[in-house]
């Protein structure tokens, strides 16, 4: 579906809540194909990822859970890189530092 973007155009790939329900080989791969499409330089590509705490492969470390969480917040990432964590539902952000 990339590929088949108009030229000139900017892909963003958006998903939320949807990799909990794929098995962890499925996650990986999936990453993995995001990982190598926002690094090919010939399309600009954003990857916007807003899935369940340690979900998505590689992005669990990039910020630790509060000592007693249970708030189940998300982690909202831009190309496999955590930037914010949310509600569930979008009712809440809070930037990372």
């Amino acid at each position: 579906m990339v590929a088949s973007a108009p030229a000139g155009s900017t892909v963003v790939v958006f998903h939320s809540a949807v990799l909990g329900y794929v098995d962890k080989l499925g996650r990986e791969t999936f990453r993995e194909t995001m990982v190598r499409l926002t690094s090919d330089r010939s399309r600009p590509v954003h990857w916007l990822s807003n899935e369940g705490y340690g979900v998505l492969p590689g992005v669990a470390g990039a910020m630790p859970k509060a000592e007693a969480e249970v708030d189940r917040l998300f982690v909202l990432a831009h190309n496999g890189h955590a930037v914010a964590r949310t509600g569930g539902h979008g009712q809440t952000l809070e930037w990372l530092a």
